[in-house]
């Protein structure tokens, strides 16, 4: 009782830090992806402003976030980190977007986060990508699904791939919207996966061995023709005039090295 206390304090408190910093700021567009692959997601928050605005927003990431990419007006930026806190500082800016990979929001084929709001927002719009052959645990039909919280807007599949959206309006500092995702993958998507993995070790293990053959055969090169010179050369005189342009070249280098290619 004590611990769920405390942690809704801490909530509370992040939530009026969130209001204080970037209170007045409301963005026209606020779009959030989920990328899933696998036991891994990767975070994608995008704002908008309808015109240049200035203040900070304070996001708070999940605590084994890696990969932090933050761009202000489409130009990366260095991300600004205090803890697992993101402090995202615009000046008369009109877009910023941040993204980063956690392994913490995706446990046992389930995505469970939540999306915050430092700012005010108009429009807003989230998407989860499954990952590619996996399947929901249950279908979402008219009514609930335990596999799907809250009910999407729309959902939309090639056969391969399941996209979720949903849309929301009018949102303020400090609320939030909890998503929940239940999946499977197929055991002969891990099969697929696997001989793809195998696929790419052989043909990377090819291109090493016929690099290997075509060095060896270059470095072979040189001894055949020096061969032949020798023979030439051991044969008698007026041998320059019987000799390839390659093979003239040997000739060459051996009149440098040693002041003559007579062999007696």
């Amino acid at each position: 009782m004590g611990l769920i206390l405390a942690i809704l304090v801490m909530a509370i408190a992040s939530a009026a830090v969130q209001g204080q910093e970037s209170e007045g700021i409301t963005a026209s567009e606020y779009n959030v992806k989920y990328f899933i692959a696998y036991d891994r997601v990767v975070g994608d928050y995008e704002a908008k402003f309808s015109e240049p605005v200035s203040g900070k927003i304070i996001y708070e990431l999940p605590y084994d976030a890696k990969g932090i990419l933050m761009y202000v007006d489409d130009e990366e930026v260095e991300p600004k980190l205090v803890g697992n806190r993101l402090v995202i500082e615009l000046e008369e800016n009109t877009k910023f977007r941040t993204e980063y990979l956690s392994k913490i929001e995706v446990a046992g084929n389930e995505l469970v986060t939540t999306v915050q709001f430092p700012f005010n927002a108009e429009k807003i719009s989230v998407e989860t990508s499954l990952p590619s052959g996996a399947r929901l645990t249950e279908p979402v039909k008219e009514g609930s699904s335990r596999s799907v919280f809250p009910k999407p807007k729309h959902m939309y599949t090639d056969g391969q791939n399941i996209d979720i959206a949903w849309e929301y309006s009018n949102k303020e500092i400090g609320e939030d919207i909890p998503i929940l995702v239940k999946f499977k993958i197929p055991s002969n998507t891990w099969i697929y996966l696997l001989i793809i993995g195998l696929v790419l070790v052989i043909a990377a293990m090819g291109a090493g061995i016929l690099m290997l053959s075509r060095r060896a055969k270059r470095n072979e090169r040189p001894r055949i023709v020096v061969k032949r010179v020798v023979e030439k050369v051991e044969s008698g005189g007026g041998y320059e005039e019987h000799l390839k342009e390659d093979e003239q070249q040997v000739v060459n280098i051996l009149k440098m090295k040693e002041g003559s290619c007579d062999q007696g």
